[in-house]
C-alpha cells in the first residue's frame, strides 16, 4: 500500500524553508543526472534500485540513502519511459498483423511524433521519500499543531522537525 502525506511548511521558519530547499534542488540535480546516465544503457539493463558503482557516478552533498532514493525514482522514470514506447510498437506491430492498416499509420504517426527522447525532470517535481527519512509525531502535538513531520538522512547531518 502507498500511502502519502500533504504538509505545509507556512509555518516554518526561514532556515528550514532555505535547508529544504537546497537539499530538494540538490536532489533534483542528481535526479537529472541519474537519468542522464541510465538513459545510455539498454532498458533490460536497468534496475529499480542502483549499483554502487553508478551511485558513485554522481558525486553529491545528500546523504547515501537519499542518493539511492534518487537513483531509484531516476530509474522509474527511465524504465517507464521506455516501457509506454515499447507498449506503443508492441500495439502496433500487433494492428499491422490483425489487417487493421488505418489504425496502425495512425499509432505508427503519433509514435513518430512522440519518439522516446531523455525525460525531463521537471523543476515542481517532488522527492519520493520512504519511510528512512520520514517520522510524523503525533505525540507532541498542540493546540497550534496536529503533529511534527521530521525529516532525517537528508545528508551534512540535516535534520528538520
Amino acid at each position: 500500500m502507498i500511502r502519502s502525506s500533504s504538509t505545509t511548511m507556512r509555518f516554518s521558519n526561514a532556515a528550514k524553508r532555505e535547508a529544504l530547499s537546497r537539499v530538494l534542488e540538490e536532489y533534483r540535480r542528481v535526479v537529472r543526472e541519474f537519468v542522464a546516465i541510465l538513459w545510455s544503457r539498454p532498458h533490460k539493463e536497468i534496475r529499480s534500485l542502483l549499483d554502487k558503482e553508478t551511485i558513485a557516478l554522481v558525486p553529491s552533498t545528500l546523504s547515501a540513502r537519499l542518493l539511492q532514493c534518487a537513483g531509484k525514482q531516476a530509474s522509474a522514470i527511465v524504465r517507464g519511459t521506455r516501457t509506454k514506447n515499447e507498449r506503443r510498437l508492441w500495439r502496433h506491430g500487433k494492428l499491422k498483423e490483425e489487417g487493421r492498416h488505418k489504425a496502425a499509420r495512425k499509432l505508427w504517426a503519433a509514435i513518430r511524433e512522440h519518439e522516446a527522447a531523455m525525460p525531463e525532470v521537471a523543476d515542481s517535481r517532488p522527492m519520493e521519500l520512504d519511510g528512512r527519512f520520514c517520522r510524523i509525531e503525533l505525540e507532541t502535538a498542540t493546540r497550534e499543531f496536529d503533529g511534527w513531520l521530521i525529516l532525517g538522512s537528508l545528508g551534512n547531518r540535516l535534520k528538520l522537525l
